[in-house]
Order: C-alpha cells, then sequence, then structure tokens
C-alpha cells in the first residue's frame, strides 16, 4: 500500500532526542544454532535481553502500524489533505481552523509540524496525538470505528506501560510478544474493512519479524557496540523518567520528601513530638481505613480510581477529598504512595500509574513545576534532561499527583498547581490528580477544575466510628509497646467519651492519637482538655518538656521551661509572618530567632534548631490548626508588652480564614489563663467585627469562639462571652444543614433568645444523617428545664428530602425534639414527612401556634390523625399541603374530611399516573373536602389532570 515505507531512524515525542535503535537486534543477533555460548555485557541480564526484544518490537512494528494508521486517514479525499502531503501545521491552521497559540502549546515540543508526514517517521505518542487531533475525541470521534480507536489506544499506552514490565519480566516474553502481534494484526485487519485497501505484505512482515526475535540471541563477536546500543535504549526519557523515577521515589530523596522507611512511613500527627514512642508510629502498623462519604453517602476507598465523577459521567482527572485538620488527609495520601510503591493493597497497584508522586504544598519551595521536579521533586532523574524535556517528558506518562495541604498554598505555590492542572489534565490523558483539602478550600479546588475544563470529583473524610477508634487505639498501645492491650484500649475508649471536648473532634484519628499519648503521659491532667485550645497547650507544654530532654540529651545543653516556650513562640511569629508576606516559614529566620533567646556555639545551632528546620531531611510537619495555635499562642506571650488592638491590625492583611482561626485560640489561650477580661474581650471583638468581618450570621464561628472558652471552675461556658456574642448575634436566625448544629449549640448557652428560627435542609440531605442535629435539640430542651424563663422564638422547621420521600428516614424524631422545646419554641411552619402511625397527635400536639404545614403522609391512621388536630389545636393554621401518598383504588369511604373553614388547602396524589385513577381521584376530592373543592390538586410527577376535571370541582389550574 501507497502509505507504507521503510523505517527511518525513530525520533520520540522531544523532536530532537534520536533513539537510534536501527542496529540493535537486528544487527547484534544472530539465530540459535549459529551461537558460541552465551554472553552478556558487563552489567547486563538476560531479563534485560529480554526486555529489549519486547521494546525494540514495540518501536519498530508498533510506530509502523501507527504511521500507517494515520496516514491512511489523513491522506482520505475528505480531508482535503493534499493526498496527505499538506504539512500538519499547515493542517491545523487552515483546515482545523486552530490558532497559533493553541499550536505552540500543544505541540511545540515536537519537531515534525512542517515536515511530510507520509515520508517522515514519527513516534507511537506523536502518532496518537495527531491522530485524535485528525480524528476527534469521544462522542465527536469520526473517520474511524470505536473498535480501531480503541486498538490505537491500548498501543499507545502498552508504549508507556513496558517501563513498568523493565525487571518484572519473569521469563513472560513471548506471551507479551503474541500479545502485540496480535494487537497490531487487529490495526491492520480493521484498516482493510473500514478503507478498502489490503495490508497482507504489512500483516506478514510483522508476523515474521516478530516471530524471529523470539529466537535470536545475542552476537558474541561485538560487544562493544551492542553495550552502546544498550546505552542508548536506557537514554530514552520516557523508560529513563520512569524507571529511574520509581527509584528516586523508593528511597531517599535530596531533600527528604520520599523517603519510604522514614518519614513517608510516619504517622507522627506532630513532627516537634520528640518522643521516643512516637519513633515506631508508622504507616505499615497503625494506619486505619478512614470512612469517606460521597454527596454523605458511604464510598469504598477501593473505587477511588475507578468511580466517575460528580455528575456521574466520566472518569475525573481530579479527585479531592476534603477533611478538617487531623482528620488522616496526610495519612491517606502517604497510604496512596505507600500502596502504589509496594504492590500490596487493592486500592491502587504499581501498573496502575507509571509514577506516584506526593507533593506537600506546604514544603514546596520552588515557584515553578519544572523546577519544582528538577530540584525537589525528583532531582536525580532529571539531572541529566534538558530544561525543556521534564514536563513534555512527564506528560507522555500516566502519573497520580498526590497533593496534600492544598489549604497552606501561596502565592509562589498556586503557579505549581496551576500548571499540574493544566498540563497534567486535558494534555495528559491517563494522569490523575488526587488532593486533599480543608472545607473552606474546596470552592478553590473546584475554581481549579472548571477552569481547565477537568471533570472532578468530591469526597470527603468522615470521622472514625467506634470499630475505627478501638483498632487504632490497639494499634498505637502495641506500637509503643504497653501491656494489656485490649484492657487499656477499653479503658482509653472510656475515657474519650467522658471528654467535654467538641465531639466532632474526638472522631479525628490525629487527634485520637494525640490524646491516648496525653493520657499515657498524664492520665488525670494532661489527657482531660475541655476545649482544642487546652489539648494543644497540653501537647505543646509535651512537646517543650521532650525539647528540653533532647537538649540535654545531645548537647548538654539546659534550658528553663520559659525558654522552651519562647523558642517555640519563634515559629509561631514565623508563621504569622508567613501568612503577612504570603511566603513560606523561614528556618533562617526561625534559627535568627532562637539564636536571639538561646545564645549558641559551635554544633549547638544545629540540634537546636534541627526540629524546626523546613528543609529538614526527617520532615517538618505540622498540620494547619497546629500553626494557627502556635501563631496565637506568640500573640498572647505579647499582650503585656503592646496595644493588643494595634498588635492585631498589624496583621489584618493575613488571610481571614487563617486569621479568625488564630483569633478563636488566642480567645481560648486567655480563657485559660484567666486574663480575658473586658479590655482585652471588648479589644479581640472589635477586632473580629471590623477586621475578620464576621457577621451575626457567622453561627459556625460563634460556637467555635464560646467553645474554646469554657469556664474554668465549672461546666458550661464563659458567661461573658456568651453575652458578648449573643449581643452580636441577628435576631432572625437562618440555618441549613452546615450550621444548624452549631447554632442550636450556642443557642444552648445565649443568654438572650432570637425572634425567630428557620431551619431549611434542602433536597439532597437528609437530616436524619446531619450529625449530632436531634441531639442538640435535645440538650437545648435540658437547658430550657434547668432555667426558665419566659422568653420565646418563632421556629419553622422544612426537611424537603424527607417530604419528597427521596430519604428512608420520617420526620418523626427530630420534629418531636423540635416539639419538645415548647412553650419556650413554637413551631409557626413545618415540611416534612410525618410517617404512617397514628401518633401525629403527638408530634404535632404542641404546635399550637402553627400556621403553614406541608406534609406527606402515607396511611390512612395518620391522615385521620392530622385531621383530628385541624379540628380542635390548630385554630390558626392558614395554608395546609397534604401529600396524600395512599395506593390508588383504595377504599376512600373511610377517608376523614377537612373543616370547612381551610380554604387554603392544596392536595398532592402521587400515586395517580394516568386517566383511569381519574373517577377514584375526584371521589377522594369530594370526601375530604366535603364537595367544597380545594385550592390546589396535583397528582404524581409527569401526570396533568385534565382542565375539565378540575373546573367540575372548582379548582383552579
Amino acid at each position: 500500500m501507497n502509505v507504507h515505507r521503510k523505517s527511518k531512524s525513530m525520533f520520540i515525542s522531544s523532536g530532537n532526542h534520536l533513539v537510534s535503535m536501527g542496529s540493535f537486534l537486528l544487527g547484534f543477533l544472530m539465530p540459535l544454532d549459529k551461537l558460541p555460548s552465551p554472553r552478556f555485557p558487563p552489567g547486563f541480564t538476560k531479563e534485560d535481553f529480554e526486555f529489549s526484544k519486547l521494546y525494540k518490537c514495540v518501536q519498530e512494528e508498533g510506530c509502523k502500524a501507527m504511521q500507517i494508521l494515520f496516514r491512511t486517514i489523513y491522506s482520505q479525499p475528505v480531508m482535503n489533505t493534499e493526498d496527505g502531503k499538506m504539512a500538519f501545521m499547515k493542517y491545523l491552521n487552515e483546515n482545523c481552523k486552530k490558532s497559533k497559540r493553541y499550536i505552540k502549546d500543544k505541540y511545540k515540543r515536537y519537531g515534525l509540524l512542517a515536515s511530510d508526514l507520509m515520508e517522515e517517521d514519527f513516534d507511537i505518542s506523536f502518532g496518537y496525538i495527531i491522530i485524535e487531533e485528525v480524528c476527534g475525541v469521544d462522542e465527536e470521534r469520526k473517520f474511524i470505528s470505536e473498535e480501531l480507536w480503541k486498538e490505537a489506544e491500548w498501543l499507545k499506552i502498552y508504549r508507556n506501560k513496558i517501563a513498568h514490565i523493565y525487571g518484572f519480566m519473569n521469563g513472560d516474553l513471548d506471551s507479551s510478544l503474541d500479545s502485540l502481534c496480535g494487537h497490531l494484526k487487529n490495526i491492520y485487519e480493521l484498516l482493510e474493512n473500514e478503507f478498502s485497501i489490503s495490508c497482507t505484505s504489512e500483516i506478514d512482515c510483522m508476523e515474521t519479524y516478530i516471530e524471529k526475535t523470539k529466537l535470536f540471541e545475542i552476537r558474541q563477536d561485538d560487544m562493544e557496540s551492542y553495550i552502546q546500543d544498550v546505552k542508548k535504549f536506557k537514554a530514552d526519557n520516557i523508560v529513563h523518567m520512569t524507571i529511574e523515577g520509581r527509584k528516586e521515589i523508593y528511597r531517599k530523596c535530596s531533600k527528604g520528601i520520599y523517603l519510604l522507611d522514614t518519614y513517608l512511613e510516619s504517622l507522627n500527627p506532630c513532627t516537634f513530638l520528640l518522643y521516643d514512642k512516637t519513633k515506631n508510629l508508622n504507616l505499615s502498623a497503625n494506619f486505619v481505613i478512614p470512612k469517606v462519604l460521597k454527596n454523605k453517602t458511604s464510598f469504598e476507598l477501593k473505587d477511588l480510581f475507578t468511580a466517575l465523577d460528580n455528575k456521574g459521567k466520566e472518569d475525573p482527572k481530579v479527585i479531592y477529598m476534603k477533611g478538617k485538620s487531623n482528620s488522616g488527609k496526610t495519612s491517606l495520601c502517604k497510604f496512596l504512595l505507600h500502596s502504589w510503591a509496594t504492590n500490596k493493597e487493592s486500592v491502587i497497584r504499581r501498573t496502575d500509574f507509571d509514577i506516584a508522586i506526593y507533593i506537600n504544598v506546604f514544603s514546596l519551595k520552588s515557584n515553578s513545576l519544572e523546577l519544582a521536579f528538577r530540584s525537589e521533586i525528583l532531582p536525580k532523574t532529571t539531572n541529566n534532561f534538558q530544561d525543556k524535556d521534564i514536563i513534555p517528558t512527564l506528560q507522555d506518562l500516566n502519573i497520580l499527583f498526590l497533593i496534600d495541604a492544598f489549604e497552606l498554598r501561596n502565592n509562589r505555590t498556586n503557579p505549581i498547581i496551576e500548571e499540574i492542572f493544566s498540563k497534567f489534565g486535558e494534555q495528559s490523558a491517563r494522569s490523575r490528580i488526587f488532593l486533599t483539602a480543608t472545607p473552606d478550600d474546596t470552592d478553590a479546588v473546584v475554581q481549579f477544575a472548571k477552569d481547565n475544563r477537568l471533570p472532578y470529583l468530591s469526597l470527603e473524610l468522615e470521622g472514625f466510628d467506634e470499630t475505627q477508634i478501638k483498632e487504632l487505639s490497639q494499634n498505637v498501645l502495641k506500637t509503643f509497646q504497653l501491656e494489656n492491650i485490649d484492657e487499656n484500649s477499653c479503658l482509653f475508649e472510656a475515657h474519650l467519651n467522658s471528654l467535654t471536648i467538641e465531639a466532632q473532634y474526638l472522631k479525628l484519628p490525629g487527634f485520637i492519637i494525640l490524646i491516648l499519648i496525653l493520657w499515657i503521659e498524664d492520665k488525670e491532667t494532661l489527657a482531660s482538655p475541655r476545649s482544642l485550645t487546652s489539648l494543644y497547650q497540653n501537647i505543646f507544654k509535651l512537646c517543650q518538656e521532650s525539647y528540653k530532654v533532647h537538649l540535654k540529651t545531645f548537647v548538654d545543653l539546659d534550658i528553663e521551661m520559659k525558654t522552651a516556650i519562647k523558642i517555640f513562640h519563634v515559629v509561631g511569629k514565623s508563621f504569622l509572618s508567613s501568612l503577612k508576606h504570603d511566603t513560606f516559614i523561614s528556618s533562617q529566620e526561625i534559627s535568627k530567632g532562637i539564636e536571639a533567646i538561646c545564645p549558641m556555639k559551635g554544633n549547638e545551632q544545629k540540634i537546636v534548631c534541627k526540629i524546626f528546620d523546613t528543609d529538614n531531611e526527617d520532615g517538618f510537619l505540622i498540620n494547619k490548626t497546629q500553626m494557627q495555635y502556635l501563631a496565637a499562642s506568640y500573640l498572647f506571650s505579647r499582650v503585656n508588652e503592646s496595644d493588643v488592638e494595634e498588635m492585631l491590625q498589624y496583621y489584618d492583611d493575613v488571610d481571614i480564614h487563617n486569621f479568625s482561626s488564630i483569633i478563636i485560640f488566642f480567645a481560648g489561650i486567655a480563657n485559660i489563663k484567666g486574663q480575658f477580661d473586658s479590655p482585652l474581650a471588648s479589644d479581640t471583638f472589635k477586632i473580629i467585627e471590623n477586621q475578620l468581618y464576621i457577621t451575626g450570621e457567622d453561627f459556625e464561628f460563634w460556637w467555635t469562639l464560646v467553645s474554646e472558652c469554657p469556664n474554668v471552675d465549672s461546666n458550661g461556658y464563659d458567661f461573658d462571652i456568651c453575652s458578648r456574642v449573643a449581643d452580636v448575634l441577628v435576631k432572625e436566625w437562618h440555618l441549613k444543614e452546615d450550621n444548624a448544629v452549631k447554632a442550636i449549640k450556642l443557642l444552648q448557652f445565649s443568654p438572650l433568645m432570637p425572634n425567630k428560627i428557620r431551619i431549611n435542609i434542602p433536597l439532597g440531605t437528609d437530616p436524619s444523617s446531619i450529625p449530632g442535629l436531634t441531639k442538640a435539640f435535645e440538650d437545648l430542651k435540658h437547658t430550657f428545664q434547668l432555667h426558665e424563663s419566659k422568653d420565646s422564638f418563632k421556629i419553622e422547621a422544612h426537611f424537603y428530602e424527607q417530604f419528597e420521600e427521596k430519604s428512608l428516614s420520617y420526620s418523626d424524631q427530630i420534629l418531636l425534639s423540635i416539639t419538645n422545646l415548647y412553650p419556650q419554641a413554637q413551631l409557626t411552619s413545618f415540611t416534612g414527612h410525618l410517617g404512617e402511625d397514628a401518633t401525629v397527635y403527638i408530634k404535632l400536639g404542641k404546635c399550637y401556634k402553627l400556621e403553614s404545614l406541608n406534609v406527606r403522609i402515607t396511611s390512612m391512621e395518620s391522615f385521620k390523625s392530622l385531621i383530628c388536630l385541624c379540628l380542635y389545636k390548630f385554630k390558626g393554621l392558614k395554608k395546609v399541603h397534604i401529600c396524600l401518598d395512599i395506593p390508588t383504588k383504595c377504599d376512600y369511604s373511610s377517608l376523614p374530611h377537612f373543616p370547612r373553614r381551610y380554604r387554603k388547602l392544596s392536595l398532592t396524589f402521587p400515586n395517580v399516573t394516568n386517566i383511569d385513577d381519574l373517577a377514584w381521584l375526584e371521589a377522594c376530592v369530594d370526601k375530604i373536602t366535603n364537595s367544597n373543592g380545594c385550592q390546589e390538586l396535583h397528582g404524581g410527577i409527569g401526570f396533568q389532570i385534565p382542565k375539565g376535571l378540575l373546573q367540575k370541582m372548582g379548582i383552579k389550574e
């Protein structure tokens, strides 16, 4: 056929890097029966040689097939390419109307755009990209069948995948070559069928070449030339990046980012804790598979890389896992990398990705992705690469980026993240980006994905349940080599359940480990925090004590506790400075600060400053909330030295999310110290309102502030703080799924009542799945009983997921917890599902002020119970909508009728779906309304009740 020609030297994707394999195998191989005793080049094994055979066949016959496929398509008359002679750049510009920028961005690394592609050879990767350009992608694909496209895609993937096989051939050469031969034959036969051409000679040549290759062995008379060819083979950028990159990831990297036997194995929740027992706190022995949610429903971690995106349409390029600090995000990233590297876990295998790259945003020092790979991520692997070849080579691979601590990005690291999204999104077909972020930062992740038109999957780390807490505590206790593991584990769980700290923290693995460490050290004092602030205070007290011992042991430096505290304040100050100037924490700045506090000599400085060195090979890593606490601790240390308002105003350009958390810790520390007096509190509240712009509707912030200020000598929270917060809050509260629980908790300790509370839980959220919502109402009732008050407020509750019956739960339990708040809370409007029993009078019996009712009912009994309430108690009810979810054709004669006074009655019969149900429907409406009609009448979804019937019953359309 006219598109087939002799193969020249093969160019790889970089366009100028020649892989001259022409003489390899063919020139230095000969049949087995003419060989002397076998001998291999130095450092080259039989396994290396067999792999070389496979590599050569893919390069020679695979490239030839890809070239013939492209040339056949490109030379078709419909392509208008002058029988394929048109330069591809001209085709892109004139035929496809592609911009110069598009052509430059996508093809700048190839040197073939001006060449005659009917004559010039090119490699598999380039061939696949230009075929994709010509034929389109996904549903827009044209010119070739889906089957032929899949074969081309297989060949492209296999070209990259053979690097996976290197070192793991296990004598499986023949089956690998047979598989290659079968796929190449499919390509040729499909070309014959779809374009009416003959590829018989190509098939014969390919099969003969592969069969002969199986029988070839090394020639023994020209070893030096063969060794040189081997070196050229290993110099292939893609092969080098894959093989050497993996080796570098497996071993210690120059910056200590990858160290599978220490840093990446460590589960130490605070690297400042120089605690002997944490040295063995490793991933292999202690990691517990976390609970993951997708749209608030359980998600199996094993499906992480097979699930579809949020729209359920395609494979997501971006998978982001949101979770609070200490929820296990970093541990999960380490687990995924460890699973890939060891090839032992079911979540991810080594063959799924060419390379998996862990990037902790906090540790990045570069300002571009190319520089990050060269100096931080894979410095040894990229040492022999030209700068311009690094990213293009990586784009030809199937890479998994594990980007951790997205919330700690700044102006310098943002461009690196943007490059990953832009260059490994659409331009790198099979790469994935897995990213962790706190809930406050998920919008930014989504925006990155949308800006680059990448499908994404959003997941969430949920706190541990009792089983997971037990497993984690037992693992840690075993690691710490304590005796009586089961007994101590039970005692610790009982201790954990007795704590008054916010329940959400007690489910997060990072906090569980911290509290367990404190419990081991001091079961009575250190391990009984009442707030997150006091937990960190205890942890850093232990850090400072262990730091003192460390210095005494290694440099015979005896420092006082107050000096150790000041040294940790230096870290807090550095973090504040990095936030203010949007830079990294500076090791040099920390070192100078420590030197000013604790003069040192000789080698002392290296030991003293090591754990605070951000370039420390053992990993400087504390999470965001720990740094926020240290920053707050530093600020509080200056309370007696500076004007507080002026001091805090100095940081008014710091990111609001960060600074608001710092201010909360600041208030918590002041409360513990007993110094949150009127002047300090006044200054703090001015900062909150005037600089942080926290409004009276931010219930989450205000509750977090209150919860960090418990009474020192009794239960509950500081009354002065609660009073100040109550003065700030709005009079009408609008609550949603994300703030309802904290707002109700806030109400429990507020000396002032709101005028009205409206709870609106939309479709997509089952209120029964909101952790702590029902309990928050029950606790509020208990508070009302203890502190009688004549104040009252109106409350509206709308649970649309339950009303639409998209949830399996009824509104019974949560409704009862609301109505039990009477007389302090008076329900005026309700939307939900009343269930199917006859206890409606219990659920709604105290709703004397009810004005609007929008309910689904599924039985005659509950309907009758509701009618009784309407007759005798709901005197002020103005608007009623009932969705009567009962079977059609049931006995309508037993239906009760509504009191005549309800003029604004609307009825929905969701099971009425066809005209055969209309006679029954009319009889039901007449019975219920006593032939008085109703304001609105609806059938099932998609079914329109005829206008004539509506008019007959006196109902408006």
